[in-house]
């Protein structure tokens, strides 16, 4: 930040020169380190039992709908198309908001960094008489069948040189398992290979005795846009290049 009130000073207008440029890497690779040193101790504490969950109940159907239009733009710019369809209005689930939102931010991250240009990426949502049900289905690489039983294992990533550039760690998609589970759901995987792929998500719809919702998701104060903003950045850090929307 101080680096870049400086340049602002400086120049506020030129942001192609190599000071600009160097500063966007700097920060890209900030946020790429961020992102894993997050998830190693994530997952380190979901394996001895110290992550806690902050649970409320809260209407999944409002937050996916929120995070999806906070990224169309986001897509165009990558070359994607963004599409939601929403076959609920209202399904709440007694959950930690903000784990949940990070395990869609990182579904939606893992189908437009495997997805084609000029592809589109498809969220929807639906629920059943017990069940609150999120899928992401990307029109892209797709995953070899003898890897799909790899691909929630830590640091187990599909071996493409197509994709080498925007590859992450590994560890994302375990952590999402992780957190679906503590949340007593599920999350399953269907793939073609050259097709696309489809993560489903199936969590338990709360009790009606908890259909009272607690304000964390009516909050539109300025730090905690700031903070989901922030967040979206961190999860899109192994694809974000040049402007964006969310910088």
């Amino acid at each position: 930040s101080l680096m870049k009130m400086h340049l602002t000073k400086a120049n506020p207008i030129d942001y192609t020169s190599s000071s600009w440029k160097h500063l966007h890497t700097t920060k890209q690779n900030c946020y790429r380190l961020l992102r894993l040193i997050n998830n190693l101790i994530d997952m380190s504490r979901i394996e001895v039992g110290q992550y806690k969950l902050e649970i409320g109940t809260h209407n999944l159907a409002k937050m996916t709908e929120r995070v999806v239009d906070s990224l169309k733009i986001y897509f165009e710019e990558q070359g994607r198309r963004l599409v939601f369809i929403k076959n609920t209005e209202d399904a709440r689930v007694s959950c930690d908001l903000d784990a949940l939102e990070r395990v869609l931010l990182n579904l939606m991250s893992n189908a437009l960094k495997y997805s084609h240009k000029d592809s589109q990426v498809v969220v929807e949502i639906g629920k059943t008489k017990s069940s609150f049900m999120l899928s992401v289905k990307d029109d892209g690489l797709g995953i070899p069948e003898d890897k799909l039983s790899l691909i929630f294992e830590r640091f187990k990533q599909v071996d493409n040189q197509l994709t080498r550039a925007s590859q992450g760690s590994g560890i994302g998609l375990s952590l999402v398992k992780s957190l679906v589970l503590l949340h007593k759901g599920d999350v399953k995987v269907e793939s073609t290979l050259g097709l696309g792929s489809t993560f489903s998500i199936e969590l338990p719809l709360a009790s009606e005795t908890c259909f009272k919702e607690k304000p964390y998701l009516e909050k539109c104060t300025e730090n905690f846009q700031d903070s989901r903003v922030e967040r979206m950045r961190i999860e899109f850090s192994d694809i974000y290049q040049g402007s964006s929307s969310m910088v």
